[in-house]
Protein backbone atom coordinates (compact mmCIF):
# COMPACT_ATOMS: atom_id res chain seq x y z
CA UNK A 1 0.00 0.00 0.00
CA UNK A 2 1.29 3.24 -0.89
CA UNK A 3 2.33 5.58 2.25
CA UNK A 4 1.67 9.69 2.40
CA UNK A 5 4.08 11.55 4.14
CA UNK A 6 3.09 14.96 3.83
CA UNK A 7 0.12 17.20 5.37
CA UNK A 8 -2.48 18.29 3.40
CA UNK A 9 -1.80 21.96 5.14
CA UNK A 10 1.14 23.02 3.60
CA UNK A 11 2.87 26.23 5.14
CA UNK A 12 1.81 28.78 3.44
CA UNK A 13 2.92 32.30 4.05
CA UNK A 14 -0.45 34.34 3.36
CA UNK A 15 -3.65 33.64 2.17
CA UNK A 16 -5.90 35.05 -0.98
CA UNK A 17 -9.00 35.55 -1.91
CA UNK A 18 -11.14 35.78 -5.39
CA UNK A 19 -10.88 39.01 -6.86
CA UNK A 20 -7.44 39.63 -6.52
CA UNK A 21 -5.56 40.03 -9.42
CA UNK A 22 -1.98 40.17 -8.96
CA UNK A 23 0.58 37.55 -8.54
CA UNK A 24 -0.51 35.26 -5.10
CA UNK A 25 -0.19 32.02 -3.43
CA UNK A 26 -2.50 29.93 -4.11
CA UNK A 27 -4.45 29.45 -1.10
CA UNK A 28 -5.33 25.24 -0.45
CA UNK A 29 -8.92 25.96 -0.34
CA UNK A 30 -8.88 26.73 -4.01
CA UNK A 31 -6.59 23.63 -5.48
CA UNK A 32 -10.31 22.01 -6.32
CA UNK A 33 -11.69 24.77 -8.42
CA UNK A 34 -8.52 25.47 -9.97
CA UNK A 35 -7.95 21.80 -10.80
CA UNK A 36 -11.58 21.93 -12.49
CA UNK A 37 -10.42 24.93 -14.29
CA UNK A 38 -7.10 23.22 -15.18
CA UNK A 39 -8.91 20.40 -16.33
CA UNK A 40 -10.09 22.91 -19.24
CA UNK A 41 -6.42 22.73 -20.17
CA UNK A 42 -5.52 19.20 -20.82
CA UNK A 43 -3.29 18.50 -22.07
CA UNK A 44 -0.71 20.72 -21.54
CA UNK A 45 -1.55 21.48 -17.76
CA UNK A 46 -1.33 17.97 -16.45
CA UNK A 47 1.88 18.19 -14.78
CA UNK A 48 0.45 20.77 -12.45
CA UNK A 49 -2.94 19.40 -12.36
CA UNK A 50 -1.26 16.27 -10.88
CA UNK A 51 1.10 17.96 -8.77
CA UNK A 52 -2.06 19.95 -7.45
CA UNK A 53 -4.71 16.74 -7.57
CA UNK A 54 -2.09 14.23 -5.15
CA UNK A 55 -1.92 17.14 -1.88
CA UNK A 56 -5.54 17.99 -2.57
CA UNK A 57 -6.27 14.43 -2.69
CA UNK A 58 -3.31 12.83 -0.61
CA UNK A 59 -2.35 10.42 -3.16
CA UNK A 60 0.70 10.06 -5.17
CA UNK A 61 1.92 13.80 -3.79
CA UNK A 62 5.21 15.26 -3.69
CA UNK A 63 3.78 17.40 -0.55
CA UNK A 64 6.56 19.74 -0.63
CA UNK A 65 5.50 22.44 -3.07
CA UNK A 66 3.18 25.20 -3.04
CA UNK A 67 1.74 27.38 -6.47
CA UNK A 68 2.08 30.87 -7.60
CA UNK A 69 -0.27 31.89 -9.68
CA UNK A 70 -0.82 35.66 -11.56
CA UNK A 71 -4.48 36.07 -10.97
CA UNK A 72 -7.25 34.48 -9.40
CA UNK A 73 -9.75 33.31 -11.08
CA UNK A 74 -9.29 31.74 -14.39
CA UNK A 75 -5.36 31.84 -13.94
CA UNK A 76 -2.95 32.14 -16.43
CA UNK A 77 0.27 30.99 -14.67
CA UNK A 78 0.41 28.68 -12.62
CA UNK A 79 3.68 28.03 -10.96
CA UNK A 80 4.51 25.52 -8.87
CA UNK A 81 7.27 25.93 -6.79
CA UNK A 82 9.29 24.25 -3.51
CA UNK A 83 7.70 25.44 0.16
CA UNK A 84 11.70 24.99 0.97
CA UNK A 85 13.62 28.27 -0.26
CA UNK A 86 17.37 28.05 0.93
CA UNK A 87 19.63 25.40 0.80
CA UNK A 88 19.67 22.30 3.83
CA UNK A 89 21.82 21.85 6.48
CA UNK A 90 24.37 19.01 4.92
CA UNK A 91 22.73 15.51 4.93
CA UNK A 92 19.26 16.90 5.44
CA UNK A 93 16.48 16.13 3.22
CA UNK A 94 16.55 19.14 0.76
CA UNK A 95 12.62 18.93 -0.21
CA UNK A 96 13.26 21.34 -3.01
CA UNK A 97 14.91 18.59 -4.74
CA UNK A 98 12.69 16.94 -7.59
CA UNK A 99 15.01 14.59 -9.56
CA UNK A 100 18.39 17.01 -9.44
CA UNK A 101 17.90 19.93 -7.99
CA UNK A 102 15.87 23.00 -6.65
CA UNK A 103 12.84 22.18 -8.99
CA UNK A 104 10.47 24.46 -10.60
CA UNK A 105 6.89 23.04 -12.98
CA UNK A 106 5.18 25.87 -14.62
CA UNK A 107 1.91 25.97 -17.09
CA UNK A 108 1.18 29.15 -18.98
CA UNK A 109 -1.57 30.43 -21.78
CA UNK A 110 -0.04 33.83 -21.52
CA UNK A 111 3.54 34.35 -22.37
CA UNK A 112 3.86 37.87 -20.78
CA UNK A 113 2.18 37.53 -17.75
CA UNK A 114 4.97 34.37 -16.93
CA UNK A 115 7.23 36.57 -17.38
CA UNK A 116 6.39 39.12 -15.17
CA UNK A 117 6.17 36.03 -12.63
CA UNK A 118 9.25 34.64 -13.31
CA UNK A 119 11.26 38.17 -13.10
CA UNK A 120 9.42 38.98 -9.73
CA UNK A 121 12.29 38.32 -7.39
CA UNK A 122 9.87 36.63 -4.62
CA UNK A 123 8.85 33.81 -6.59
CA UNK A 124 11.59 31.96 -7.09
CA UNK A 125 15.01 31.74 -5.55
CA UNK A 126 17.31 32.74 -8.23
CA UNK A 127 20.54 32.43 -6.07
CA UNK A 128 20.93 28.79 -6.67
CA UNK A 129 20.52 26.40 -9.69
CA UNK A 130 16.58 25.78 -10.91
CA UNK A 131 15.77 22.78 -13.16
CA UNK A 132 12.72 24.07 -15.10
CA UNK A 133 11.08 20.83 -15.53
CA UNK A 134 8.90 19.55 -18.55
CA UNK A 135 8.99 23.05 -20.13
CA UNK A 136 6.21 23.30 -23.18
CA UNK A 137 8.28 24.04 -26.31
CA UNK A 138 8.37 26.25 -27.47
CA UNK A 139 6.36 29.34 -25.67
CA UNK A 140 7.12 28.57 -22.18
CA UNK A 141 10.82 27.46 -23.08
CA UNK A 142 11.74 30.73 -24.75
CA UNK A 143 10.04 32.90 -22.12
CA UNK A 144 12.14 30.77 -19.40
CA UNK A 145 15.16 30.99 -21.29
CA UNK A 146 14.81 34.82 -21.67
CA UNK A 147 14.67 35.01 -17.85
CA UNK A 148 17.28 32.59 -16.73
CA UNK A 149 19.87 35.09 -19.13
CA UNK A 150 18.95 37.98 -16.84
CA UNK A 151 21.18 36.90 -13.80
CA UNK A 152 22.55 33.87 -15.18
CA UNK A 153 23.50 31.60 -17.93
CA UNK A 154 20.68 28.58 -18.60
CA UNK A 155 21.65 25.00 -19.79
CA UNK A 156 19.95 22.47 -21.92
CA UNK A 157 20.44 18.63 -21.62
CA UNK A 158 20.29 16.14 -24.78
CA UNK A 159 20.21 18.39 -27.14
CA UNK A 160 18.05 21.23 -28.18
CA UNK A 161 15.03 19.47 -29.11
CA UNK A 162 12.42 18.80 -27.21
CA UNK A 163 11.14 15.56 -25.89
CA UNK A 164 7.53 14.65 -27.70
CA UNK A 165 4.51 13.47 -25.43
CA UNK A 166 2.81 10.31 -25.55
CA UNK A 167 -0.31 9.58 -23.68
CA UNK A 168 -1.39 6.12 -21.81
CA UNK A 169 -5.24 6.33 -20.69
CA UNK A 170 -6.98 2.62 -19.65
CA UNK A 171 -8.57 2.45 -23.21
CA UNK A 172 -5.62 2.70 -25.45
CA UNK A 173 -3.43 0.97 -23.10
CA UNK A 174 -2.80 -2.41 -24.90
CA UNK A 175 -2.25 -5.67 -22.67
CA UNK A 176 0.96 -7.40 -23.12
CA UNK A 177 2.55 -10.56 -22.66
CA UNK A 178 4.24 -10.65 -19.22
CA UNK A 179 7.61 -12.77 -20.72
CA UNK A 180 9.86 -13.42 -17.77
CA UNK A 181 12.97 -15.60 -17.64
CA UNK A 182 12.68 -18.56 -15.53
CA UNK A 183 14.00 -17.02 -11.79
CA UNK A 184 13.51 -13.36 -12.93
CA UNK A 185 10.28 -11.74 -11.18
CA UNK A 186 8.11 -8.71 -11.42
CA UNK A 187 7.78 -6.08 -8.87
CA UNK A 188 8.31 -2.60 -7.30
CA UNK A 189 11.64 -0.64 -6.37
CA UNK A 190 12.24 0.10 -2.81
CA UNK A 191 14.22 3.33 -1.19
CA UNK A 192 17.27 0.03 -0.75
CA UNK A 193 17.22 0.97 -4.33
CA UNK A 194 18.21 4.13 -5.03
CA UNK A 195 22.01 4.08 -5.04
CA UNK A 196 21.32 1.65 -7.89
CA UNK A 197 19.04 4.05 -9.43
CA UNK A 198 20.88 7.25 -8.50
CA UNK A 199 23.90 5.75 -10.45
CA UNK A 200 22.45 4.17 -14.12
CA UNK A 201 19.52 7.19 -14.96
CA UNK A 202 21.04 9.51 -16.86
CA UNK A 203 21.15 12.65 -14.88
CA UNK A 204 21.47 11.15 -11.85
CA UNK A 205 25.09 10.88 -9.63
CA UNK A 206 24.55 13.63 -6.75
CA UNK A 207 23.85 13.47 -3.71
CA UNK A 208 20.57 15.83 -3.70
CA UNK A 209 19.05 13.05 -5.86
CA UNK A 210 20.00 10.47 -3.84
CA UNK A 211 18.12 11.75 -1.16
CA UNK A 212 14.71 12.29 -3.49
CA UNK A 213 14.89 8.77 -4.41
CA UNK A 214 14.97 7.54 -1.12
CA UNK A 215 11.40 9.36 -0.17
CA UNK A 216 10.23 8.85 -3.87
CA UNK A 217 11.00 5.16 -3.65
CA UNK A 218 8.83 4.52 -0.98
CA UNK A 219 5.84 6.90 -1.95
CA UNK A 220 5.29 6.43 -5.50
CA UNK A 221 4.55 3.48 -7.60
CA UNK A 222 7.21 1.70 -9.42
CA UNK A 223 8.05 -1.38 -11.95
CA UNK A 224 10.75 -3.86 -12.55
CA UNK A 225 12.35 -6.96 -13.49
CA UNK A 226 14.66 -8.13 -11.33
CA UNK A 227 17.12 -10.91 -12.03
CA UNK A 228 18.15 -14.08 -10.76
CA UNK A 229 20.24 -12.29 -8.15
CA UNK A 230 17.07 -10.25 -7.33
CA UNK A 231 18.89 -7.26 -8.57
CA UNK A 232 16.80 -4.99 -10.80
CA UNK A 233 17.56 -4.91 -14.57
CA UNK A 234 14.64 -2.70 -15.86
CA UNK A 235 12.44 -0.17 -14.20
CA UNK A 236 9.96 2.25 -14.34
CA UNK A 237 8.98 5.36 -11.70
CA UNK A 238 5.82 7.03 -11.68
CA UNK A 239 6.59 11.05 -10.97
CA UNK A 240 4.50 13.62 -9.27
CA UNK A 241 3.92 15.44 -12.30
CA UNK A 242 1.60 12.77 -13.66
CA UNK A 243 4.10 10.88 -15.93
CA UNK A 244 6.33 7.71 -15.91
CA UNK A 245 10.07 8.46 -15.69
CA UNK A 246 13.80 7.53 -14.94
CA UNK A 247 13.30 4.70 -17.19
CA UNK A 248 16.78 2.26 -17.34
CA UNK A 249 17.11 -1.63 -18.60
CA UNK A 250 20.91 -2.35 -18.03
CA UNK A 251 22.38 -2.90 -21.86
CA UNK A 252 22.97 -6.82 -20.87
CA UNK A 253 19.24 -7.32 -20.92
CA UNK A 254 18.16 -5.20 -23.49
CA UNK A 255 15.88 -6.44 -26.69
CA UNK A 256 14.30 -8.93 -24.07
CA UNK A 257 10.14 -6.86 -23.81
CA UNK A 258 11.54 -6.02 -20.25
CA UNK A 259 11.34 -2.08 -20.93
CA UNK A 260 7.52 -2.76 -22.48
CA UNK A 261 6.41 -5.20 -19.14
CA UNK A 262 8.00 -2.58 -16.33
CA UNK A 263 5.89 0.49 -18.48
CA UNK A 264 2.90 -1.83 -18.65
CA UNK A 265 2.87 -2.98 -14.88
CA UNK A 266 2.99 0.80 -13.81
CA UNK A 267 0.47 2.23 -15.98
CA UNK A 268 -1.81 -1.28 -15.56
CA UNK A 269 -1.09 -0.10 -12.00
CA UNK A 270 -1.55 3.35 -12.00
CA UNK A 271 -5.24 3.26 -13.55
CA UNK A 272 -6.29 0.95 -11.06
CA UNK A 273 -5.64 2.90 -8.78
CA UNK A 274 -7.63 5.78 -10.02
CA UNK A 275 -5.67 7.81 -12.31
CA UNK A 276 -6.99 8.34 -15.69
CA UNK A 277 -4.24 9.00 -17.90
CA UNK A 278 -0.64 8.84 -17.43
CA UNK A 279 2.17 10.33 -20.20
CA UNK A 280 6.23 9.72 -20.91
CA UNK A 281 8.41 12.21 -22.41
CA UNK A 282 10.50 10.59 -24.98
CA UNK A 283 13.14 12.04 -27.06
CA UNK A 284 12.80 11.82 -31.08
CA UNK A 285 15.49 9.91 -31.84
CA UNK A 286 14.62 7.26 -29.48
CA UNK A 287 13.01 5.05 -31.82
CA UNK A 288 13.31 1.75 -29.62
CA UNK A 289 11.17 3.50 -26.76
CA UNK A 290 8.87 5.64 -29.58
CA UNK A 291 8.28 1.84 -31.11
CA UNK A 292 7.64 0.31 -27.72
CA UNK A 293 5.35 3.04 -26.43
CA UNK A 294 3.53 2.61 -29.56
CA UNK A 295 2.98 -1.31 -29.13
CA UNK A 296 1.54 -0.51 -25.92
CA UNK A 297 -1.03 1.72 -27.35
CA UNK A 298 0.29 5.10 -26.23
CA UNK A 299 0.02 8.44 -28.82
CA UNK A 300 1.82 11.13 -29.20
CA UNK A 301 0.17 14.07 -28.30
CA UNK A 302 0.07 17.04 -31.27
CA UNK A 303 1.88 20.40 -30.17
CA UNK A 304 2.77 19.82 -27.26
CA UNK A 305 6.44 18.96 -26.30
CA UNK A 306 8.65 19.71 -23.28
CA UNK A 307 12.21 20.56 -22.57
CA UNK A 308 14.43 20.91 -19.62
CA UNK A 309 16.39 23.61 -18.70
CA UNK A 310 18.80 24.00 -15.77
CA UNK A 311 19.87 27.83 -14.57
CA UNK A 312 22.49 28.45 -12.87
CA UNK A 313 23.39 31.97 -10.94
CA UNK A 314 25.62 34.25 -12.12
CA UNK A 315 28.12 33.54 -9.19
CA UNK A 316 27.84 29.46 -10.23
CA UNK A 317 30.37 27.62 -12.55
CA UNK A 318 30.35 24.04 -12.95
CA UNK A 319 33.36 23.71 -10.70
CA UNK A 320 30.99 25.24 -7.64
CA UNK A 321 30.54 22.72 -4.19
CA UNK A 322 27.33 21.29 -5.09
CA UNK A 323 26.64 22.14 -8.78
CA UNK A 324 24.87 20.02 -11.10
CA UNK A 325 26.56 18.50 -13.93
CA UNK A 326 24.41 16.72 -16.78
CA UNK A 327 25.54 14.66 -19.38
CA UNK A 328 25.90 16.64 -22.49
CA UNK A 329 25.04 19.66 -20.54
CA UNK A 330 25.55 23.02 -23.00
CA UNK A 331 24.90 26.48 -22.61
CA UNK A 332 21.96 27.74 -25.51
CA UNK A 333 23.80 31.26 -25.32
Amino acid sequence: MLRFSGSRNLPFSFEISPGVRNKMLLHSDLYEECLDYLEGHFPRSLPIYHLMYGITHQRLAWPYVNFVVDRWPNPEVVLCRPTQVHAPEPGELDTSVRQICYTVSLWSINAEELEKILKDPTVLNWDREIMFHGVACPSDRDVVEKVCNLSGRHYLTESSDCCEVSMMTPKTLREIPLIIPPGFRVGSLRPCHAAQVNEEWSYGGNDSTMKYLEVALDIFPSAAVFDTSDRPVSYMIYEPEGCMAMGYTNPAFRKRGFFSVVNYLLARHLFRIGLKQVYVQVIHTNHASKNAYLKLGAEVVPGWRQHWILYRPSHMSQDSPGAVCLPDMRSDE
